[in-house]
């Protein structure tokens, strides 16, 4: 777009090296990654899983916690939520009574997952995200639309 108005662009890239995308790299991850979440995303039918991430630091309060579920119990598409347990500032996180007995048919909840395995799977066809760099670079690579949560500055 810039270069179609005269101002001169250029594209810098690749973003991530070509071991990262064929998934040969090193684990930098501060948390254990729980792998089986990819199993689950096998049995899921392709492009119809909603991947749901807030990177590390992000928070949300109980009540965007509880809309976001709710949300998510309503589009009807499975779903793989990373929930860590510091999601809300200063409690630990607390989901609609009865949301996980609803959803089970359709949903896993994990405390952290291997992020660009989970996004580069057939599965995922949306990642709702805070929008963080990483995060963002990621989806960008692996083609996945985003749905953005900001969270301060992203």
């Amino acid at each position: 777009a810039l270069s179609l108005n005269g101002c001169p662009a250029l594209a810098i890239g690749p973003l991530f090296l070509p071991n990262f995308l064929e998934g040969r790299y090193p684990c930098s991850s501060l948390w254990e990654e729980e792998d089986s979440c990819l199993t689950w995303l096998d049995m899921q039918q392709p492009r119809s899983v909603i991947y749901v991430s807030f990177g590390s630091i992000a928070m949300k309060s109980e009540q965007q916690l509880e809309q976001l579920a709710l949300g998510l119990e309503s589009s009807g598409q499975p779903f793989l939520w990373v929930l860590r347990l510091d999601i809300i500032k200063g409690q630990a996180a607390i989901l609609p009574e009865g949301f996980e007995e609803r959803t089970k048919e359709r949903a896993l909840f994990v405390r952290w997952a291997p992020q660009s395995k989970v996004l580069s799977h057939v599965s995922v066809g949306l990642f709702l995200t805070h929008g963080g760099w990483n995060s963002t670079l990621e989806a960008m690579s692996m083609g996945v639309p985003v749905v953005g949560f900001p969270y301060s500055a992203d």
